[in-house]
């Protein structure tokens, strides 16, 4: 492994995943050369009023499904286990320190991406920190 490590957090519902969500993570990989994408379901987006309609084990599983054949792909349960609201710079200051990351970026949904970054495409990797060390 390189002495860079690149992630992204791929952070939302996810309810339901979709090809839409694995094309934007495989963009992300592709451009920005990451060595991993950590998909983050949350328990309740702040960007939707309405609550998901599977519950959060059956979200997860859906992405651990999906994800499988994906070699940089990764999913976690940190969110679903803390109580919202739950905030791209909350989850990468949170999830930060285990994953030792050089860069970190933040992947976002068409349905998420208009509430973000209003006048910006579907696929917004940005670099929110990085670690000197």
């Amino acid at each position: 492994m390189s002495g860079s490590r690149h992630i992204a957090f791929f952070g939302g519902t996810f309810d339901p995943v979709h090809q839409g969500h694995l094309e934007i993570a495989q963009k992300a990989v592709d451009t920005l050369a990451l060595e991993q994408v950590l998909f983050i379901p949350c328990r309740r987006s702040p960007h939707k009023t309405e609550q998901p309609g599977a519950s959060d084990a059956e979200r997860f599983k859906m992405l651990q499904l999906a994800t499988a054949h994906l070699p940089w792909a990764e999913v976690s349960d940190y969110e679903l286990k803390k109580p919202p609201p739950h905030t791209p710079g909350k989850r990468c200051n949170i999830l930060k320190t285990p994953f030792k990351p050089q860069h970190v970026y933040f992947c976002s949904s068409a349905s998420t991406n208009g509430k973000l970054f209003p006048n910006g495409p579907i696929l917004r990797p940005s670099p929110l920190m990085s670690n000197s060390s």
